[in-house]
């Protein structure tokens, strides 16, 4: 059944840091993380990964990946 209502929801950046403890977003089904919640040694990896493969593909003239600009 839809009912249109949010269970709950994930947060990876409140408007400040670190959030108040009392701030009533915290009485909701709400879990809140700092915003360095992507940084792991996984997520560095990957960086340094597409950026030695764009650093390849611009020397050998192919297209840069994640690259929006054109």
């Amino acid at each position: 059944m839809k009912t249109r209502h949010l269970a709950g929801a994930g947060l990876d950046v409140a408007w400040t840091e670190p959030i108040d403890p009392d701030d009533p977003i915290l009485a909701e089904n709400v879990t809140v993380t700092p915003h360095i919640g992507g940084v792991t040694n996984e997520s560095y990896d990957a960086m340094a990964e597409a950026f030695t493969a764009n650093v390849r593909n611009l020397t050998t003239g192919k297209p840069l990946q994640h690259c929006t600009v054109r």
